[in-house]
């Protein structure tokens, strides 16, 4: 983890005195194990946490779980109309897996031996993370948001003791890709595929009520990113990340100093 460090930012990480936002990432992968982190990977448990904070959230319903990897061989078996309405297909120990659609799943699309492995470890990919160890495996079937014909826009918050720093926006996921780091008064700081922000959508109508919920659900954690969708005018939950790869990996070293300084560190005994 050290040599990418190097090889993305150019210096070797100080994991003795961690100034950077990259380097107290890379000193939380390989340090932190308190219990506070122990259910951030769980995608089943972080929505019970999710609810738990702020009640009037929107937390997608788990229309199926299969704590067992045969277990997704029982789809096919379910009614017709029980895919109707649309769903999203994911583990609930891993990330980046996720498949999005309407009827019974095509299973034979999917590299289920793949998506069952801990994230993280041999075969997979990212640096993983200790709280991905802690998720209970399992396949999870969850309502979808919206219709699916129409992208969503992803808001992820960058909260730091109760108090977001930056967000960063992901629009075009079914087409042109565009990401956004934005300030909290929604200023554009950053953006690799729109630089001048020509394309940077308007904030969501209910935006301030967004940034609170965000900081509601990151103030037990010393950072938490917090990831929300909006749609037709609701907040919903999408997932907590501790580990996120964004500002991990980039290059942009004012970003990158300027979060690390909202990051203040647990005391490890």
């Amino acid at each position: 983890m050290s040599l990418d460090h190097l090889i993305r930012q150019k210096r070797w990480p100080n994991l003795k005195n961690p100034q950077w936002y990259s380097e107290k990432m890379l000193w939380r992968l390989v340090y932190d194990r308190r219990e506070i982190l122990s259910f951030t990977c769980d995608k089943m448990r972080m929505k019970e946490y999710a609810k738990s904070k702020v009640s009037s959230i929107n937390v997608p319903k788990n229309l199926w779980v299969g704590f067992e990897l045969d277990d997704i061989k029982k789809l096919s078996s379910l009614p017709a109309d029980f895919f109707e309405k649309g769903w999203a297909l994911k583990p609930n120990h891993s990330s980046g897996f996720c498949i999005i659609g309407k009827g019974v799943p095509d299973l034979n699309s999917i590299n289920l031996k793949g998506w069952w492995k801990t994230y993280g470890s041999v075969g997979t990919a990212g640096w993983g993370g200790w709280a991905y160890g802690k998720a209970k495996k399992a396949l999870v079937l969850e309502e979808l948001i919206g219709d699916g014909s129409v992208d969503l826009i992803d808001y992820k918050f960058y909260v730091f003791g109760g108090k977001c720093s930056l967000l960063q926006i992901i629009t075009g996921r079914g087409g042109v890709k565009r990401r956004y780091v934005l300030n909290r008064q929604w200023q554009l700081q950053y953006s690799s595929e729109d630089p001048q922000g020509i394309h940077l959508p308007p904030p969501p109508s209910k935006f301030g009520e967004m940034l609170e919920t965000a900081e509601k659900l990151g103030e037990d954690f010393d950072f938490m990113r917090i990831d929300l969708y909006y749609h037709n005018d609701e907040i919903w939950f999408s997932e907590l990340t501790p580990y996120p790869s964004m500002m991990r990996s980039s290059r942009n070293g004012v970003l990158n100093r300027s979060l690390g300084d909202s990051w203040k560190l647990p005391t490890i005994k």
